[in-house]
């Protein structure tokens, strides 16, 4: 993440192509979007809404 944005990139989940950033706390988490849909139904609801 940039400078300034509070957000500790978690070494272990932290892929450079993930699509779904999560912070929790001053950690980040840049996962994939289609992993999180498919193992979470809360997730596949959330990214099955439109867009603005």
């Amino acid at each position: 993440m940039g400078v300034g944005t509070g957000i500790t990139e978690c070494e272990d989940l932290w892929y450079d192509d993930g699509t779904v950033v999560l912070k929790t706390g001053s950690s980040g988490f840049r996962v994939y979007r289609g992993v999180l849909a498919e193992h979470a139904s809360a997730f596949r609801d959330m990214f099955a809404m439109p867009q603005p």
